[in-house]
């Protein structure tokens, strides 16, 4: 089939125009070169602006790059002034802890000091309280002191001396010295106070003399407080006591400074105990008498002299120093008898071997004729009817004293120690000890016979 051709359309300006038509498109033309103008300026306006505009940016640009590298360089700056910043406020947190640190140990130290101080304060009033405990200590030890030095005027006007004693202001002094000498203080805390200190004095013995308070009396020159005897009071009335002592005749008694006499004298004619057992034997034998002491305070202050004036010590103070008194040469020849008359005379009584007979002749020589020791002698040896030992062996003979009893006789107080030996073989010797009393005569030319001897 064949296509139908379609005719373009004329174009509009070969189309016939009609007359109405062509004022407007006059007008449109105009219209479009106007705005073709229009567009053609404004763009090129826009290209001159635009060509401004790129400078102005591009400096713009540069300026901002240029403020983009301040800001960078202010930026860097101010970071690293942060950095400083940060070390620096770093760095103060550090002082500021080493000064907290210096302040914590600034406060412990003064804590310690506070504390110190406290402590010394404390120290203080402790040493201050044993200045004063020493003191009131030392008080009571100064006065005992001073006491036994010195005694103290309130003792003496309380001292009442007994009949029988000179009543004199010497005689006071001189018996409470001797009590003072060992007094000593105790202390009375029922009767004392904070500002009072209470003892009492007593003797040696424990008697209660008095009693003295000691009170504050101001401080030293170390502020150490002060203590005086404020008040003393003595009571002698239950102390007065008496005593006894026995000694040969002439001897000599004294109590302190006063020698007793004869009206001291309570006892005489006592006799020595170790002269009893020859008392039936022998006449004039040395007594003893006895002196009974004034009264007195404290320890009696007694002093015995014997016969030569010279003070025996209170141990020798007995029988055995006593009789302890003859010449040296007579008790030489004394002490030369007495081995071989102790052997003989142990022999004999023991009729050693059935020898009393010839030890019995061996004494006779060596005894007074008559004596009640020859008696004796005598009246044993009839009456010895056996042997009572097998041997006897003197070892030693002690000499203890020699008693001069006049007339050229003396008593002769002596240990002898002995082994026996028994008739059987059986038994071992056997140690005798025996304490006796043998009286003895000395010659006017020197021999020496025994009279009588004691067992003790």
């Amino acid at each position: 089939m064949a296509e139908k051709r379609k005719t373009a359309p004329a174009p509009e300006d070969e189309r016939p125009v009609k007359a109405s038509a062509r004022p407007r498109r006059l007008g449109w033309r105009i219209l479009m070169a106007f705005l073709l103008v229009l567009l053609i300026g404004g763009t090129a306006f826009l290209l001159y602006n635009g060509s401004i505009s790129k400078a102005a940016i591009q400096a713009l640009e540069a300026d901002n790059e240029s403020q983009r590298q301040s800001i960078a360089s202010l930026t860097a700056g101010r970071d690293l002034k942060d950095q400083q910043i940060q070390a620096l406020s770093e760095e103060s947190a550090e002082k500021d802890r080493q000064l907290q640190a210096l302040a914590d140990e600034v406060a412990e130290k003064d804590r310690q000091l506070q504390g110190l101080s406290a402590e010394n304060g404390e120290k203080a009033g402790q040493l201050a309280e044993l200045k004063t405990r020493l003191s009131a200590a030392n008080a009571p030890l100064n006065y005992q002191a001073a006491l036994r030095e010195s005694v103290p005027a309130a003792a003496l006007q309380a001292l009442e001396l007994p009949e029988g004693l000179e009543q004199s202001e010497e005689m006071k002094s001189s018996l409470l010295a001797a009590l003072f000498r060992t007094a000593y203080l105790e202390a009375d805390p029922d009767s004392s106070r904070e500002d009072r200190l209470c003892f009492t004095v007593h003797a040696s013995d424990g008697q209660l003399l008095g009693s003295v308070a000691f009170a504050p009396a101001g401080t030293g020159e170390d502020g150490t407080p002060l203590w005086t005897a404020a008040e003393e009071r003595f009571d002698f009335s239950r102390c007065f006591r008496t005593t006894s002592v026995t000694v040969p005749p002439d001897y000599t008694v004294y109590l302190g400074e006063q020698l007793l006499g004869e009206e001291w004298i309570w006892e005489e004619g006592i006799p020595y105990a170790a002269f009893e057992a020859c008392a039936e034997d022998f006449e004039g034998l040395p007594t003893l008498l006895r002196y009974e002491t004034p009264p007195f305070l404290g320890e009696p202050a007694l002093r015995i002299l014997d016969e030569q004036g010279r003070e025996l010590p209170a141990e020798d103070l007995r029988e055995e120093r006593f009789r302890d008194r003859c010449p040296a040469e007579v008790r030489e020849k004394i002490e030369a008898f007495l081995p071989d008359f102790v052997e003989l005379y142990l022999r004999f009584s023991a009729d050693i071997k059935e020898s009393a007979r010839y030890y019995y002749n061996q004494l006779v020589p060596l005894v007074r004729v008559d004596s009640p020791l020859a008696l004796r002698m005598k009246a044993a040896f009839e009456g010895l009817g056996y042997s009572a030992a097998r041997a006897v062996e003197l070892e030693s003979v002690t000499v203890n004293c020699v008693t001069d009893l006049g007339g050229g006789r003396y008593a002769v107080d002596l240990n002898y120690l002995s082994m026996v030996t028994g008739h059987s073989s059986a038994f071992a010797p056997v140690e005798d000890e025996l304490h006796i009393l043998l009286i003895v005569t000395v010659t006017e030319d020197g021999q020496v016979l025994a009279e009588g001897l004691y067992y003790l």
